[in-house]
């Protein structure tokens, strides 16, 4: 797996130089489909392996995210990421493979929600109206509301 992580990550970061490069002449909705279809793709492919894996191989995948998130709105490398994946109305690479991975015993499935703990439930259900998709409802909620 760390092959995969180490290959991805070297391919990744080769196509944002290149788009980097042609950043200038591009739109935004351009860049989008261009690190959709070089980059994010390649994240989200077979994720759900990574569950369980160690701290610092997930941060290779989401350092390479934010790089992407950067490239798109054209900020430097010093921003704040938080806002920026929020306007994309990405989730940060960790919360991806949490939602899409097997839990450990198999015998349960991952419902919607409930990897979040019972408080959090409440507050995700209370806010489920208010504009944004679910993915990104989960991701305010952590963030902004911590338990």
């Amino acid at each position: 797996m760390s092959t995969h992580i180490t290959k991805l990550s070297s391919y990744s970061f080769y196509y944002l130089y290149n788009i980097r490069r042609i950043r200038k002449y591009l739109s935004r909705r351009c860049a989008e489909t261009l690190v959709h279809a070089f980059i994010t793709a390649r994240i989200d492919y077979c994720n759900s392996l990574l569950y369980g894996r160690p701290e610092y191989r997930i941060n290779k995948l989401r350092r390479i995210q934010n790089a992407a998130a950067r490239l798109i709105c054209q900020q430097s490398r010093f921003c704040h990421i938080t806002s920026l994946l929020l306007d994309l109305h990405w989730l940060p690479v960790k919360f991806l493979i949490i939602r899409l991975a097997p839990r450990a015993d198999k015998m349960n499935r991952i419902s919607r929600c409930d990897w979040l703990p019972v408080r959090a439930r409440w507050s995700f259900l209370a806010r489920s109206g208010y504009g944004l998709c679910p993915a990104m409802k989960i991701y305010h909620m952590l963030v902004f509301y911590p338990i």
